[in-house]
């Protein structure tokens, strides 16, 4: 009678929760900044499907497209920002969605986005001037009405994921700034008309009642008729577009904490790491605790001069130290452009006290390099300072604000 082979079942290490259906896993460091290598390839540990897409998904989204770590994942990788602003002054200071493109560090020029606004006397639609005349006034309209059209009938069908709405939570009213309702596209026009009928949007608002009216806007829209577009001109933009760097500080400190935690989980050869032996933390993570005062005090962004040791070209390099149950991992993200710190309790069955990670850009090939010396560095927690934490940033303007509100989230 042949034997019947059981396989072991696999605990997500966050939740502890039976793990299926895992192909790649969870990214040591999230994939938005370049991190290739994932635990399940490292060091065969799994996390759920739910915990890696939902809970630590939007953790990466806000350290990786909303915090300074974003800035300069923009300039080296080409990675997507969440604010972003080209500004039509002639327009009352309506705010267009854009990306930055750089030079040297300097903000060279802002990429408008193919995208519909809806003002209160109608849908206006604005993209890239050389983009629209590349492929012609007349055809851009028709495929970008006839794009947002067939999304509203997804949308209103039921389908999901068709509109990723974004509310914007930010003081634009202060500074005289004009975001009224829009939907856009990270993609270029002629990627769109490629694909219309299945084409998605992001769909940002400042209030209920605007993405009310947009989406009244958008079921009225008639693919035969162009006359409410056919007002075409060029206008210059700001010569100090607005960058913004909005984001959640309990959200970007518990995504911090998720990577020095995969790290441990990826390179602790004698010590279990998972819930039941780092209970804290990975409440912290789950959001299932409250940050406490030392935790924010102990962990965020640094002065980028503080990590400049551990820093190697076209690399994020880490530095794990432990002493007395305590673990505080150094992090320095693109060859030490923007670093950070964590800290947190768990046990220590390791015969090394300090290990040197270099994880180069896109690869797998990291290296990792243990020793017994306990080797800490001096470093200070910095949230605000643009100058101080990516100091190899040029803007003519930035703004930091930041949530302090960090509520565990509903069982």
């Amino acid at each position: 009678m042949a034997e019947e082979i059981v396989q072991p079942v696999r605990k997500c290490i966050y939740c502890g929760g039976e793990v299926t259906g895992e192909r790649r896993g969870e990214h040591i460091i999230p994939e938005a900044i370049g991190g290739d290598l994932t635990l399940k390839e490292k060091a065969g540990k799994s996390v759920c499907r739910h915990c890696n897409n939902e809970v630590l998904s939007v953790l990466d989204t806000e350290l990786c497209r909303r915090s300074h770590l974003s800035l300069i994942a923009s300039q080296e990788i080409d990675s997507s920002l969440w604010l972003v602003w080209d500004i039509d002054h002639s327009a009352q200071n309506l705010l267009v969605e854009a990306r930055p493109e750089w030079e040297d560090c300097e903000l060279r020029s802002l990429y408008s986005y193919p995208q519909m606004i809806f003002e209160t006397n109608g849908p206006q639609i604005r993209g890239d001037a050389d983009e629209i005349e590349r492929l012609g006034k007349d055809q851009f309209l028709n495929v970008m009405i006839r794009a947002v059209y067939s999304a509203f009938e997804r949308f209103n069908s039921g389908k999901k994921r068709v509109f990723h709405f974004e509310r914007v939570r930010t003081d634009l009213s202060s500074r005289s700034y004009r975001l009224p309702p829009r939907v856009y596209s990270p993609h270029s026009i002629a990627e769109i008309a490629q694909d219309i009928q299945s084409q998605s949007f992001v769909f940002r608002y400042l209030t209920t009642a605007d993405r009310r009216c947009a989406l009244r806007a958008m079921s009225q829209l008639d693919l035969g008729n162009r006359k409410q577009f056919d007002r075409y001109a060029h206008y210059l933009g700001s010569r100090t577009p607005s960058i913004s760097v909005f984001f959640d500080m309990g959200l970007t400190i518990r995504a911090m904490l998720k990577i020095g935690f995969n790290l441990l989980a990826a390179y602790c050869t004698n010590t279990i790491v998972n819930l039941d032996t780092f209970p804290q933390v990975t409440r912290l993570i789950r959001g299932e605790e409250h940050l406490k005062p030392i935790d924010i005090a102990g962990s965020g962004f640094v002065y980028a001069e503080d990590v400049e040791d551990l820093a190697r070209p076209r690399c994020h390099c880490f530095r794990i130290t432990s002493l007395e149950k305590e673990w505080v991992i150094y992090m320095s993200f693109f060859g030490g452009r923007v670093g950070s710190v964590v800290s947190f309790p768990g046990p220590n069955r390791e015969d090394w006290n300090t290990m040197d990670i270099i994880a180069p850009l896109h690869s797998k090939e990291w290296t990792a390099t243990p020793s017994q010396l306990f080797l800490p560095l001096k470093v200070r927690v910095e949230w605000s300072k643009h100058e101080a934490i990516t100091p190899s940033l040029k803007l003519q303007y930035a703004q930091t604000r930041m949530l302090v509100k960090d509520a565990p989230a509903p069982r």
